[in-house]
C-alpha cells in the first residue's frame, strides 16, 4: 500500500492518471488491506475450529497441525492478491 501512495504522490502534477483514478488506486489499496485483514481473523477461526474437530490424541500433534493449518492460511491469504497481480493481472492487460 505504501508502494501505491509513493507512485500517486509522483503522478500528482498532473502527468499520467488523473485525479479521480488516483483517488480510486488509493481506495482500491484500502479497501484490499481490509479484506485480508478480515479474511486472516476468519481464517484463524476456523482454523481453531478445525483443530479441534480433528482431535489429536497428543498436545504435540495438536499445536504441529495447528501451527501447519495457521501457515498454510495466512500464506494463501497474504500473497493470493500478489499472485493475481503477477500471473493473471499480467497476462490480461
Amino acid at each position: 500500500m505504501g508502494v501505491k501512495f509513493y507512485k500517486v504522490s509522483l503522478n500528482i502534477k498532473g502527468e499520467g492518471l488523473e485525479i479521480f483514478e488516483q483517488i480510486f488506486t488509493i481506495w482500491i489499496a484500502i479497501l484490499q488491506t481490509l479484506i485480508v485483514k478480515i479474511l486472516s481473523y476468519l481464517f484463524n477461526w476456523g482454523v481453531f475450529r478445525i483443530n479441534k474437530w480433528v482431535n489429536y490424541d497428543k498436545q504435540s500433534a495438536y499445536n504441529s497441525g495447528l501451527i501447519t493449518k495457521i501457515i498454510l492460511f495466512e500464506f494463501f491469504n497474504n500473497f493470493t492478491s500478489l499472485f493475481y497481480i503477477a500471473f493473471i493481472k499480467v497476462t490480461y492487460l
